[in-house]
């Protein structure tokens, strides 16, 4: 136990602006120093926790999981119990750090109820805990004293010893002799150096063992002016701001175990007992099982499943009048499925809260993505789009291969949703359901700005970096580190960053800031909660969960992708405002008219989609969908399906939603690419346009069983080339062994992975300027306002009369050759030889054709001539 030690006060970036570590970074450096074991300690919250534990797992790191809790002496009280540091800053402390690990899972369960009820009872500028709770759920914790702004040290600062004496007393007394320990650092501070004798002399009045920490913020030790220019983000200042908020020095890095032996080497036991601690910490966290809720069913039945299959008897006559063989034996498989995977009360939780939604007139919708495929929701009217009709698969919706829940939209009335929230909360308890949290990362833009301005440069410095930056690829930025250096994930973004490059190498003001900016980059910057997610547990969720409350919200400290690896039960309660205009709408039709009794092959509503006429229509109102309606001309709702389907990157890229329309208005043929596939693709004119379609294919061709299908599809739906490269191999050697030739199995794999495809038909430059709504706007500007989920209002023009319409979406292509267009005025603006321009009489022409034809364009203030 000579040379070793283990960081046990470690904050990472969740300890939001304050905390300057990458868990990943951390994690790794932590193994190079040959550490086997980390502990996790971020400021009021256990929001890293998941990250934490799952990337000490990955890189065979031990994760000790714990926080460092916001302290005082009563959490309920208010008055006179603001903020406030203590002595270093000034002010009173009102509050204090205490370290505190989790030791077993009883002490983990107990970790998790301390962090919600500081959130929940114990907020006042920060989420407080107190004796009383320690006292209640002190069992499995291991306690340390804390750090200069501890309940012990801060007695100790203001000549308090028998105050700090008696406070370390009885802290040990409510979590035992053995759980508490007296906790030393030394960061070179005058206040450690004078107290840390006498929290040695505390240790020994009250037999309590000491150990030394690092209090760690920052990764490296160069990291250092990072955490600086993170502190003025979180605070507003300058790095100029001689009264700002910092740390005292650079010693707030992660050091190895020979420079914490080096800086306590009159006290080896504080780094031995490290160690005792990092052995006694052992918590699992359990990603293993399902946490589903049991529906409260009417006790004439024995169980849900019995219930359920009740309600679809009832119901089934209702949608089947006539019903085959076929369709009783898939609504028995679906039943069987829901019950050999204990999913029963989920599909009656479901159907309950579409029931209370319609019963109080609340707009609901149709249903959404994978549910339309279970025959069970289309009964239950969950959804309404009958999945026999339109061959859609069950196991999109449930795969029994995979413990996960499916991922449920509940599209409802946008001023109702509070009221279908409070409706679950009134059914499963206040303490079993809560949102989701989100959390907002400092993306690449937010970095360059946020550190100029702390660097004191002019906010157009700022700008201008930001402006040289690659555009947004659905809606994601090209990290500033891929901007400089070439990374194959990201190669479009660092071939449009070459003018980027090219000012960082030669104006070292460029160069300060963006490398001051990576030391920020992807750091998280807020907490807060999602816009739609909602929870319900099948107990009371701080026994699975740390929560929170945001204002009036309560939500967990875990994002989605956390919820859903729990097992949770997520539905999406997603407000739609054409909801709220189908419901108006209705009501001032009056006689009950409903929107659902327009049939689905409506000739006049199909006349204004011909077209083109759906603005103000849910999901084909942009500019191109209703280009490319025109083009169809549907005359039928799968017509409509397939426009949906196909104005998507990897089918545009292929062209598919040309060749669709030309098919189908019969200016050019619909040929299978394989007879084989002939009866699959048959209703979209022999394109695979659907995933169902992709599946059914994998499944004919490469002898795939469904559930191997819908694994194929869950790749292709979560765009991950690199997982689709390790599919390429089975798909083509199951092709094969059914008799098709080679060159056929990878032709037929090419095409479906256009579906994971990124590519688009970029037409200007991000730098271009348009016309909006306030002024002109650049599409770089457009896109980052479109990230942030603002509205964005452009000019078009239809019918020849200019209006304002909402951008949907900014998309990127990657690297096209474009032309510098110098128009009759002087003004230029590059774009690709195939743009599309507005020219005087309304209608759009390429660039090519301008040039050719010699047409003037029309413009925001007189119409221009190219030269």
């Amino acid at each position: 136990m000579t040379d070793s030690f283990v960081s046990l006060h470690t904050h990472t970036s969740y300890s939001v602006l304050d905390g300057a570590s990458r868990i990943d970074e951390l994690v790794q450096r932590t193994k190079e120093l040959g550490m086997d074991a980390l502990g996790c300690s971020d400021h009021g919250n256990l929001a890293g926790v998941p990250e934490f534990y799952k990337t000490c797992l990955k890189h065979n790191v031990k994760p000790i999981l714990g926080m460092e809790a916001y302290f005082c002496d009563d959490r309920l009280l208010r008055e006179g119990t603001g903020q406030g540091a203590g002595v270093l800053d000034g002010s009173d402390k009102r509050y204090y750090h205490l370290s505190v690990y989790a030791e077993n899972q009883e002490g983990y369960q107990n970790l998790l109820k301390i962090s919600s009820d500081a959130y929940e009872k114990g907020f006042y500028f920060k989420p407080r805990t107190d004796y009383a709770i320690l006292q209640e759920y002190g069992k499995g914790l291991i306690v340390g004293s804390g750090c200069l702004g501890g309940p012990v040290l801060q007695r100790l600062l203001h000549d308090d010893y028998n105050g700090a004496l008696a406070t370390a007393r009885k802290l040990q007394d409510i979590v035992g002799k053995e759980n508490f320990y007296i906790e030393l650092m030394n960061h070179g501070l005058p206040e450690q150096l004078r107290t840390n004798p006498m929290l040695v002399q505390i240790a020994k009045e009250i037999g309590s063992k000491i150990y030394c920490s690092e209090d760690t913020h920052y990764t490296y030790k160069h990291d250092c002016s990072h955490h600086d220019v993170l502190l003025c983000s979180q605070t507003g200042a300058r790095l100029s701001d001689e009264k700002r908020f910092r740390f005292h020095n650079d010693e707030y890095y992660l050091k190895s175990p020979e420079q914490m032996r080096h800086l306590f080497k009159d006290l080896p036991e504080a780094c031995d007992t490290t160690l005792e601690i990092a052995e006694r910490c052992n918590v699992k966290m359990d990603f293993d099982n399902l946490h589903l809720p049991k529906f409260p069913v009417p006790e004439e039945f024995d169980s849900d499943t019995d219930f359920l299959i009740s309600l679809v008897k009832e119901r089934m006559p209702i949608f089947y009048p006539h019903a085959s063989d076929e369709i009783y034996d898939r609504v028995a498989y679906e039943l069987s499925v829901f019950e050999s995977m204990g999913v029963s009360s989920y599909m009656l939780i479901l159907w309950d809260l579409i029931e209370f939604a319609r019963r109080e007139g609340i707009a609901v919708g149709p249903g959404r993505g994978s549910a339309a495929g279970s025959v069970v929701s289309y009964i239950l009217g969950i959804t309404k789009v009958d999945p026999i009709k339109y061959q859609l698969i069950f196991e999109r919706f449930l795969n029994p291969s995979r413990i996960a829940l499916p991922d449920v939209d509940l599209d409802l009335d946008t001023r109702y949703r509070d009221r279908l929230i409070n409706y679950t909360i009134e059914k499963y308890g206040s303490d079993h359901v809560a949102q989701v949290a989100t959390f907002g990362l400092i993306k690449a833009r937010t970095a360059v700005r946020d550190s100029a301005r702390v660097l004191g440069f002019p906010v157009q410095l700022g700008n201008k970096i930001s402006s040289l930056m690659p555009p947004l690829v659905f809606g994601e930025s090209t990290p500033l580190k891929a901007c400089l250096e070439y990374d194959e994930k990201y190669a479009n973004g660092f071939q449009a960053a070459a003018a980027l490059r090219n000012e960082y190498e030669k104006d070292p003001d460029v160069k300060t800031v963006i490398d001051t900016a990576l030391g920020i980059e992807g750091l998280v910057k807020s907490i807060g909660v999602h816009a739609a997610g909602v929870i319900i547990g099948d107990r009371p969720l701080d026994e699975i969960v740390p929560t929170m409350v945001t204002g009036k919200v309560k939500s967990t400290q875990w994002n989605k992708k956390v919820i859903e690896d729990l097992g949770l039960v997520k539905m999406d309660y997603l407000g739609l405002q054409n909801l709220d205009i189908i419901s108006d709408t209705e009501k001032l039709i009056g006689d009950g008219f409903s929107v659902d009794d327009i049939p689905l092959d409506d000739p006049e509503t199909f006349a204004f989609l011909c077209r083109g006429e759906t603005v103000g229509v849910f999901q084909v109102e942009s500019q191109g969908l209703r280009d490319l309606l025109k083009r169809l001309e549907p005359s039928n709702i799968e017509d409509v399906s397939a426009a949906l389907a196909l104005y998507r990157p990897g089918p545009m890229a292929n062209n598919w939603h040309i060749m669709y329309a030309d098919r189908k208005n019969g200016r050019e043929a619909a040929i299978p690419f394989h007879e084989d596939a002939r009866e699959i693709l048959e209703s979209t004119r022999q394109l695979p346009i659907f995933q169902e379609q992709i599946m059914q294919i994998a499944m004919k061709f490469a002898g795939y069983t469904a559930t191997e299908a819908d694994n194929l599809r869950r790749i292709i739906g979560k765009k991950l080339p690199d997982d689709m490269k390790a599919e390429r191999g089975k798909f083509v050697s199951g092709c094969v062994e059914n008799g098709y030739t080679s060159e056929i199995s990878e032709g037929l794999f090419d095409s479906i992975e256009g579906f994971s495809a990124y590519s688009f038909n970029k037409c200007l430059t991000g730098d271009t300027l348009v016309e909006a709504m306030d002024g002109v706007i650049s599409i770089d500007d457009i896109a980052s306002l479109i990230e942030r989920d603002e509205d964005v209002y452009l000019y078009s023009r239809k019918d020849g009369v200019k209006l304002l319409d909402r951008c949907v979406e900014v998309v990127d292509s990657g690297i096209l050759e474009v032309f510098e267009i110098t128009f009759d005025d002087g003004s230029t603006v590059e774009a690709t030889i195939d743009h599309k321009f507005m020219c005087t009489d309304g209608r759009y022409y390429t660039v090519r054709q301008i040039i050719d034809d010699g047409l003037e364009l029309e413009t925001c203030v007189e119409p221009h001539a190219i030269n």
